[in-house]
Parts: C-alpha cells; structure tokens; sequence
C-alpha cells in the first residue's frame, strides 16, 4: 500500500520536529516545521501532539529546552485546530510545574495573542 500525500508529509514534519529537539533548534528546521504548520492546517495538531510527546519525561534538560523553544515559536504563529483545548490544558499543567514553566507561560500568552488577533498568514 502506497502512503497518501498527507502522511509523507506528516511523516517529514515529525522528523524534522524530532530533528530540532534532539540535535538543537536549528534555524532551517525551526522554519521548515513553522512554514509546514501555516501552509498545511491537517498537519497542525499533529505538529503540537509530537511536540508534547517530546517535552514529556524528556530525560535530557537541552533537548526538552529546544522542544520548548519550538512550542513558543509555534505559538506565536499558528494554533491547533481541534486540539486547543488540551493544548491549553497541557501549557497550564507545565506552568505549575515544568522547569521549563516560563516557556509554557510565554507559549500560552503567544497563543491568547493570537487567537485574539488573527493568525500569520
């Protein structure tokens, strides 16, 4: 069975999202992942699920900084689709604590700001 359209793409942005918080948030990842998320809504909900995925019981401090780091920059430029409201939940939770609580604070602040103006286009 081939793989859909849909699902290279979804495979490559988690690569590349598995890429920036293992090895560090390179530039060209960090934009690629970002342009992925504004040009492919689908793809949104998954781009923050893998995020998550990565930030929870991560054993090494960098890479879960990195991983935050990319939470933010998402936030500041695209929202999740159906998956807001956990999401919300999720940046409550590691602001009571996370050590990275001031990364959760800042992503939830983007994401309110954004939602409240509109989104980057």
């Amino acid at each position: 069975m081939k793989p859909t359209r849909t699902v290279c793409r979804v495979s490559r942005v988690m690569c590349c999202v598995v890429l920036c918080c293992v090895v560090c948030a390179h530039t060209a990842v960090v934009q690629y992942v970002l342009q992925r998320g504004l040009s492919v809504p689908d793809l949104r909900d998954e781009i923050y699920c893998q995020l998550i995925k990565q930030v929870t019981g991560n054993p090494t401090p960098e890479q879960e900084e990195h991983c935050w780091e990319l939470i933010v920059f998402c936030c500041c430029t695209f929202a999740p689709v159906e998956f807001l409201k956990y999401f919300v939940c999720f940046l409550d939770e590691a602001a009571a604590s996370s050590p990275f609580a001031a990364h959760a604070v800042f992503a939830k602040e983007s994401l309110t700001r954004l939602l409240t103006t509109s989104e980057r286009k």
